[in-house]
């Protein structure tokens, strides 16, 4: 018998591999889909409004159709229209008509008073019910026509894979069929004499066939049509057969074993005899044999991957390389084909393979504490071990190499399974969720222990900072509004009110728990966080200050100033109510709720006993459900007006109340040298598909704005015109805004939007298509100052660039993340402006 010597096939990098997969899978055609089978379906068109959405005003709660003109004062109801029923009469002078939610405003009318506002008066001399009601604007409570979409609106995207959401829109907009890419059919085979079927006992040496349900069911996942096409002996003939056969009715065939050196791995020969191989061997630990062919069949090529026989290497390839090319023929866009990858942090040396980079499998972790992604290995990472892939998440790319990777690394991760929503998004845990059963207590609580549970709050709100030392108080102030910083200023004003003043720096000493040099030297970005040597703090002491003794009435002072600054943190949260808790909460480690669970505590520990919806109260300024309904997603827009200006302007609201800001001092800034003359006119290109629906306002185009003419105190020039656009994520659309902009002379564009990896994110590839000129060093540059303050910034894929004489560059769609990017290129956007027009 002659074997097989070394194989034929160079050994190729798993990134030129993925790429032609990707460019022999091309998308299959379309098909009606009923919308009840329609669900993990790829539309194939965009779906458009036929008509405004609503057709009519509409009323949005139960209440009565005015005038405003005619209010405040008293109505008589004249008609009374439900929902699905049309409007009778016209609505005059002194006149109002009773509405419930879903109906339609009658002529006349203007705004909509709700129940509760109103004040039944008795009837008048016709029997006609009259109202009291109080004064109401115009287009109070009223659904305007096309308020939610217009006609001709694209509401979902060709290539948008529908959920449960999508479902919905198409459904509204009467679609009980839609177009969709037809699922790809794939069939799943197994090679092996040493094989027997789950279902059957074996003989002898073989073994249980674990590949053919796994692939299934990883196809499955992918919303794949299956066919099974069973377990195949060792033998030319009959594996040529089936693949043939096969190949008449399948778009892809999956299968596993016989692709190695051995005398009976006969599908390279196969492939080789009845099609095109792309490859034969690549660059990988685990996987190496992987082999892909394309076979024309019926006018079209089919595609087959000849996956290697040990269990993890087959689902590994499946994963890294079938996949994409599944995702493409369902209609999903190349650039939403392959799995996402972020930065994680190994918690162990990691063993390297001397010649091949591994794709190690690992479970990654959410450290909430350090704000970082963190690997554990899944153990011995041998091929055949399937148990490696049972409790992984991601596979951790380690290069090759003869050293360690040591503890401590951080490499990136391919996430292939769907997370734990704690796993990324940290969030309030139990503070938020607590409830009480203990009585209130009745009658008014001494003042005394009032402040002695106030003190006792705050003392908690700066051990939870002294914990997140990762956290910079750059990045806390965006935020959440206030810094550390800003909690010295606040303590050291309820000192100096309780009549022992100190200087700020005493203060910063308090809350930093040691000099600020000294922590600036030790906690700024980047810096080496050494944990164990801190001071825990104990929240039922006032806090120290510098070593000195407070005067004769004991700890007497610095309770006062504990409390004084306990109540200038809550008046900074309840005036910035357009800081949800979740965002405090991810970077600062405590929000509303805990400040409330706090101050409920340090009142027990005094002998008084509140519900925790009292302690919520005291820390909201209003009963919980009222400011969850208020302020639960955004605040008005002259609120975010004005938070904007301070946040640009490196100001902060420390006083007591909060109407009346006291500025942090200046936060020193390098002065770039005298630059010739230069005149820039800013375009901006808000990317959103609800922002351009009217779902919710446009906040990161307006934060461009700030953050740019913030520049002009640091030497920049006078942004004298400033051209914005608003558009969804649509790459002809966002093209077409662009155009337009250059064609208004705008020399700097800044795109908000559509850089990460959701499938509707196209602003990348809308951009890159339109450049004369890419400005890697910029996109370099922002994500080096990004991921300093957020790891997971490594996902944003920013573009940057020059068009003729305009540079270009584009930031996600956050209003913070707007200032964290263009801070980080300051300079060198200035600088590049001066070059391209000069």
């Amino acid at each position: 018998m002659a074997y097989p010597g070394k194989s034929p096939f160079p050994m190729l990098p798993i990134e030129d591999c993925i790429e032609k997969v990707m460019d022999a899978s091309a998308t299959l055609e379309a098909e009606a889909v009923p919308l009840a089978e329609a669900l993990g379906r790829v539309l194939a068109v965009d779906a458009s409004a036929a008509r405004d959405i609503p057709s009519f005003p509409t009323c949005i709660l139960d209440g009565f159709a005015v005038r405003s003109q005619d209010c405040p004062g008293e109505l008589t109801v004249v008609d009374e229209i439900t929902a699905g029923a049309m409007p009778q009469k016209e609505i005059g002078e002194g006149q109002c008509c009773y509405v419930t939610t879903g109906s339609q405003i009658p002529v006349g009318a203007d705004a909509v008073v709700q129940v509760e506002d109103t004040e039944e008066k008795g009837k008048n001399a016709s029997e006609q019910l009259v109202i009291a009601c109080r004064a109401v604007s115009v287009g109070t409570a009223i659904r305007q026509v096309g308020s939610d979409s217009k006609a001709g609106q694209v509401l979902v995207h060709k290539g948008r894979k529908l959920t449960a959401a999508e479902i919905g829109v198409l459904a509204a907009l009467g679609m009980h069929t839609v177009e969709c890419f037809r699922r790809p059919r794939v069939g799943i085979l197994s090679t092996g004499d040493e094989l027997h079927d789950v279902k059957e006992g074996g003989q002898g040496c073989q073994v249980v066939d674990s590949n053919r349900p796994m692939l299934s069911a990883l196809a499955l996942e992918e919303g794949c049509e299956l066919v099974d096409l069973g377990l195949l002996r060792d033998d030319y003939g009959t594996i040529r057969n089936k693949v043939q056969e096969a190949l008449e009715s399948v778009d892809v065939v999956v299968s596993s074993g016989a692709v190695g050196r051995g005398s009976k791995d006969h599908l390279k020969g196969l492939l080789e005899e009845i099609g095109t191989v792309h490859f034969g061997e690549m660059r990988m630990k685990p996987g190496k044999p992987t082999t892909f062919a394309t076979v024309s069949r019926g006018g079209r090529d089919r595609l087959v991957f000849a996956l290697p026989g040990n269990p993890v290497s087959a689902f590994a390839t499946f994963k890294l390389v079938v996949l994409p090319a599944l995702r493409l023929l369902s209609g999903i866009p190349k650039s939403h084909a392959r799995l996402p990858k972020i930065q994680a942090e190994v918690d162990s040396d990691v063993v390297r393979d001397p010649a091949r980079p591994e794709w190690h499998r690992v479970s990654v972790r959410w450290d909430q504490a350090n704000n970082k992604a963190v690997a554990t290995s899944t153990g011995f990472q041998r091929s055949s071990r399937i148990a490696s892939i049972a409790e992984a998440n991601a596979f951790l790319e380690i290069p090759a190499g003869s050293e360690k990777v040591p503890k401590g690394t951080r490499r990136p991760a391919v996430v292939f399974s769907p997370l734990e929503p704690e796993h990324f998004a940290p969030a309030c845990n139990s503070c938020c969720k607590a409830s009480s059963s203990a009585p209130a207590t009745v009658g008014p609580v001494p003042a005394a222990k009032l402040e002695q549970a106030e003190a006792a709050a705050f003392r908690c709100a700066v051990a939870q900072l002294r914990e997140r030392q990762d956290v910079s108080n750059d990045a806390l102030f965006q935020v959440a509004g206030f810094s550390r910083n800003c909690l010295a200023e606040w303590y050291r004003e309820a000192r100096e009110e309780a009549g022992h003043s100190i200087a700020l720096v005493d203060a910063q000493e308090v809350i930093y728990g040691q000099s600020y040099d000294e922590w600036k030297k030790t906690h700024h970005v980047g810096a080496e966080v050494d944990k164990t040597s801190r001071v825990e703090l104990d929240c039922k002491a006032p806090l120290p200050l510098r070593g000195q003794r407070d005067e004769a009435d004991g700890n007497n002072t610095s309770l006062r100033a504990e409390a004084g600054a306990f109540r200038r943190l809550v008046a900074h949260f309840r005036h910035r109510v357009d800081i949800q808790n979740i965002d405090i909460m991810n970077l600062a480690g405590f929000c509303r709720n805990c400040l409330s669970k706090w101050y409920k505590k340090g009142l027990h520990d005094v002998g008084v006993e509140v519900e925790m919806d009292e302690a919520r109260e005291l820390v909201y300024g209003m009963p919980y459900a009222e400011w969850k309904k208020q302020y639960q997603t955004s605040a008005t827009a002259s609120q975010l007006e004005a938070f904007r200006k301070a946040a640009c302007s490196g100001k902060a609201l420390t006083a007591f109340p909060p109407n009346q800001p006291l500025a942090l001092p200046s936060r020193g800034q390098e002065s770039p040298s005298s630059l010739p003359s230069l005149s820039i006119v800013v375009g901006v290109v808000t990317v959103s598909d609800r922002a351009s629906a009217g779902v919710y306002e446009d906040r990161s185009g307006p934060a461009v704005v700030d953050c740019l003419r913030s520049f002009g105190s640091r030497g920049w020039p006078e942004i004298s015109v400033v051209h914005t656009e608003l558009v969804p994520d649509s790459i002809p659309q966002i093209q077409r805004a662009v155009r337009g902009l250059l064609q208004q002379g705008c020399t700097l564009l800044v795109t908000t939007g559509g850089t990460g990896f959701a499938q509707r994110d196209v602003t990348p590839e809308a951009i890159q298509n339109l450049l004369d000129r890419p400005a890697p060093g910029l996109v370099h540059a922002v994500l080096s100052g990004t991921v300093k303050r957020n790891e997971l910034a490594l996902l944003s894929r920013p573009v940057a660039g020059t068009i003729g004489k305009s540079l270009i560059f584009t930031v996600p769609g956050s209003p913070g993340a707007v200032k964290e990017c263009l801070e980080a290129v300051e300079k060198l956007l200035l600088h590049a402006m001066v070059l391209l027009q000069t």
